[in-house]
């Protein structure tokens, strides 16, 4: 048996000159860092802002502050690739506009880029992967390739490991960091743009909305959990939403917006549903922040009164009430239709998921779904999860704790 091997080790046997770019908020690239050095790669870094440097100060060898306009960092960085031998390229977030263009550079160069992002099996794992993540990972989506691949894999235990992984806090705690220390620097790096309002003014006004919402919602979500456990509300589907302005709405799909999706999964829903089928439309946990689709909701009511009663808006309830008690859902390509497969319920993905694959996502229309909704083959499930567990995936969050593993330890084994 010829083992496959995790990408860690992959980027390990093929880097020596290694750069990183823009990480997550938090001290993790630091950490990956002092991993990379161990293997006796030598580690760049460039950082585009004051939260970036408070996380990785300059002090440290070989780091770099890029402080002009972005439409000139596509000559910096080819000039820093060729002065500093680069030969692998690792980011967090593969669509930020300064990662686009390494990723392009690294093709005409032929270099090795590596792409970070939150786990595909949340909240205890994060993952990396060649050329990008998501939709943009190398990965094929046919069943026939996790099939091959599950005899060359190690038996990866499915449980959630012991550790702690809450990212909820910790998370807001970096952001507010990174946020404000960005503020602050902003006389050093005066081009540069955030992919979100940069203002910690911005940031505690959000901060603040989001809570007091809620705090208006908690009660009615409380009260709509009860009736859910003790099914006196039953037959229904799941709609998870994105986070208003994530790449998987913005570049892994055919919609402009999460209200585009929303609408148009309701209409559906409205024209072609069973009349005894629920629907419960389930508010990203942080995009309380940002968004309130309750007017939305309430006007395609007013629109569709059959649907009155049957379509419930929820906020702040665990996912895995839903879970297991829903009989099937509804993503774009969210990481809650993985959980969903995981339970052994039908998805049906309506964006570019990198699990919208036949015999794990149901592949007929959205119309017929609502009728006949199809079971993920569940040792299908399987090898895709081990591959990913053997591959992709590292135990982890990125902003409380992450396990990047001694390999030297493990091939022994």
């Amino acid at each position: 048996m010829t083992q496959i091997k995790h990408n860690l080790e992959i980027l390990l046997d093929t880097s020596q000159n290694i750069l990183l770019l823009q990480g997550p908020m938090g001290g993790f690239f630091l950490q990956f860092n002092k991993w990379l050095s161990k293997y006796q790669k030598t580690v760049y870094k460039i950082n585009f802002n004051g939260g970036d440097e408070y996380y990785y100060p300059e002090s440290n060898p070989n780091t770099f502050a890029f402080t002009d306009r972005m439409d000139n960092f596509n000559q910096f960085l080819s000039g820093f690739i060729e002065k500093n031998n680069i030969d692998s390229i690792i980011c967090f977030g593969d669509t930020r506009p300064m990662h686009k263009i390494a990723k392009q550079i690294s093709l005409e160069k032929n270099l090795h880029f590596w792409a970070m992002e939150e786990g595909y099996f949340r909240p205890f794992f994060i993952t990396i992967e060649k050329d990008g993540c998501n939709h943009f990972s190398p990965i094929p989506l046919n069943a026939a390739f996790f099939q091959a691949a599950f005899d060359n894999l190690k038996e990866k235990d499915y449980r959630s490991p012991k550790g702690n992984f809450k990212t909820f806090w910790g998370g807001r705690l970096k952001a507010f960091r990174y946020t404000w220390l960005g503020n602050r620097k902003r006389s050093k790096y005066p081009y540069y743009q955030h992919h979100r309002n940069y203002s910690i003014k911005e940031f505690i006004f959000r901060l603040s909305l989001g809570e007091m919402r809620r705090l208006k919602y908690r009660g009615k979500d409380k009260s709509l959990m009860r009736k859910i456990i003790h099914n006196k509300i039953s037959n229904f589907y799941i709609l998870p939403l994105q986070l208003f302005d994530d790449a998987q709405i913005s570049v892994h799909s055919d919609f402009a917006s999460v209200e585009e999706f929303l609408l148009y999964v309701l209409q559906s829903f409205a024209n072609h549903a069973p009349p005894d089928l629920n629907l419960m439309v389930k508010h990203h946990p942080f995009d309380i922040y940002f968004k309130d689709y309750t007017k939305q909701i309430n006007d395609f009511i007013q629109k569709n009164p059959h649907c009155q009663g049957r379509v419930f808006y929820i906020h702040d309830m665990p996912m895995p009430v839903l879970l297991r008690k829903g009989r099937a859902m509804v993503v774009m390509n969210s990481t809650s239709g993985v959980s969903a497969l995981l339970h052994g319920m039908p998805v049906k993905a309506l964006g570019r998921a990198n699990y919208n694959i036949a015999g794990l996502t149901d592949q007929n229309s959205l119309e017929d779904f609502w009728h006949n909704p199809m079971k993920p083959d569940a040792e299908l499930f399987h090898a895709f999860r081990q591959y990913h567990m053997n591959v992709t995936q590292v135990v982890g969050s990125f902003y409380s704790e992450v396990r990047l593993p001694d390999l030297a330890k493990d091939n022994k084994k």
